[in-house]
């Protein structure tokens, strides 16, 4: 399956929707009228983390948004990288296949072994 985005890490530049980024009052008062159409575009990442959104912790990516003087956090999922980073995510970085588990030599015999 090729990849549509790039992995994160610090340095990143991507893009979102506006009305994802928290904390939205910094958003909303930067663009009153615009800020649930429009998309945000050269954002950097500084850091990864966990952060409360919806009553849930979720993995986000805490970036800075260009004419905003704080730090906001967004989810992984909303964010969009566009330009790869210098240093990669432990958590972007590992891999897991879980599509062909290892078999147990032992497992397959006694599968054999049942025939009625």
């Amino acid at each position: 399956m090729v990849r549509t985005t790039h992995r994160g890490g610090i340095g990143a530049i991507g893009l979102a929707k506006a009305s994802f980024f928290h904390q939205g009052e910094h958003i909303r008062n930067k663009y009153p009228n615009e800020y649930r159409t429009m998309r945000l575009e050269n954002v950097s990442i500084i850091r990864d983390g966990m952060a409360r959104v919806n009553r849930h912790d979720q993995r986000c990516y805490f970036v800075n948004v260009a004419g905003i003087n704080h730090v906001l956090h967004i989810v992984t999922k909303n964010f969009h990288v566009d330009v790869p980073p210098a240093i990669i995510f432990d958590t972007e970085s590992q891999q897991t296949n879980t599509s062909n588990p290892p078999q147990d030599d032992n497992d397959s015999q006694l599968r054999n072994a049942r025939k009625y």
